[in-house]
């Protein structure tokens, strides 16, 4: 493992809580999750954190895989409107949205018990396409370079920088509100 349970909630539920915060769903804001995750991995343990995004898909242990991309003609395809975004570090990839997958899967009508876990998984660990997804834990990736460039450049960079600078202070802040957070982990996958 790269960072630890703790690490990994913690980092989780500043980002949280600044959505929150702001009156904003937790359950649609991978792009924020990714960015704050990345930030704080490089301000305060030196990662070389990197956020992609595209399509994903993952095995959740019930019978429905969790797919993020838009639907079409049989296909997934990686949208302005619909996408996945992630951490990659060191061999890594670390969804720091993975917490929020029961309630995604809940709002896309799943009522199979889905537990709160952490998602850190090596990169060399993915499956080559959706169909060899079998097991608790497998997951496909992929990057869609040109998205997230397209993503990035409609971002206030200014503003966003200030924001990711605001969790990293708060997530360095002993006893911080965040650190507290409601939700609880279950592990990790």
């Amino acid at each position: 493992m790269l960072i630890t349970l703790p690490t990994y909630h913690r980092i989780y539920s500043v980002a949280s809580h600044f959505l929150k915060q702001k009156g904003q769903s937790t359950q649609q804001a991978c792009l924020f999750h990714s960015y704050c995750g990345a930030h704080i991995l490089k301000q305060h343990y030196g990662h070389d954190a990197k956020v992609n995004c595209g399509i994903a898909c993952y095995h959740l242990g019930i019978e429905n895989l969790l797919c993020f991309g838009e639907h079409a003609d049989g296909k997934i395809l990686a949208t302005k409107k619909a996408f996945h975004a992630w951490v990659e570090v060191g061999g890594w990839l670390i969804d720091f949205m993975a917490p929020e997958f029961p309630d995604v899967m809940k709002a896309k009508g799943v009522t199979s018990f889905i537990p709160s876990k952490m998602w850190q998984m090596e990169l060399n660990k993915a499956s080559s396409d959706i169909d060899s997804m079998k097991n608790a834990g497998d997951f496909f990736l992929l990057r869609d370079n040109q998205l997230i460039d397209t993503i990035t450049q409609k971002l206030d960079a200014g503003s966003f920088m200030k924001l990711l600078d605001e969790c990293s202070f708060l997530y360095g802040t002993k006893n911080n509100k965040a650190s507290g957070f409601d939700q609880s982990l279950d592990g990790y996958w």
